[in-house]
């Protein structure tokens, strides 16, 4: 990782510290002055605005893969797996009342920023001031 100068940062510290300012930048910016003047789409089309359905939630589960790491609730993809009929339900009745209420629980706004380091240091690779 280099910092804003192009210098190579090797401590951890450091390399958290330019993480923080990056982000920083990046997610506090000021909203632009003028709102773009976006015209209405010419034409419907024709997308279905109805909650998730039992079976796409059963789908999108049996879609998980097994061996990742669990997320900030800690049930690894095989828990949800194991339970289907049971996880589909929970799940379902979930969404329905997200989709009702138009209210995302505070939790799923949070993310983890993973640092994935790789081997050796790329001349061709983009720093995060690109």
């Amino acid at each position: 990782m280099k910092d804003s100068s192009g210098k190579l940062i090797t401590k951890h510290e450091d390399q958290m510290e330019r993480w923080k300012e990056y982000f920083s930048t990046l997610l506090n910016q000021t909203a632009p002055l003028q709102r773009p003047n976006i015209s209405p789409a010419s034409n419907s089309l024709s997308i279905n605005c109805e909650h998730p359905s039992r079976e796409e939630i059963r789908k999108a589960t049996k879609a998980l893969w097994n061996g990742k790491a669990a997320g900030p609730d800690n049930i690894p993809p095989e828990a949800i797996k194991a339970t289907e009929v049971k996880s589909t339900e929970m799940v379902y009745r979930l969404f329905k009342a997200i989709w009702t209420t138009e209210e995302v629980p505070s939790l799923w706004k949070e993310g983890y920023i993973i640092k994935i380091p790789k081997k050796g240091i790329s001349r061709n690779a983009r720093t995060i001031e690109e």
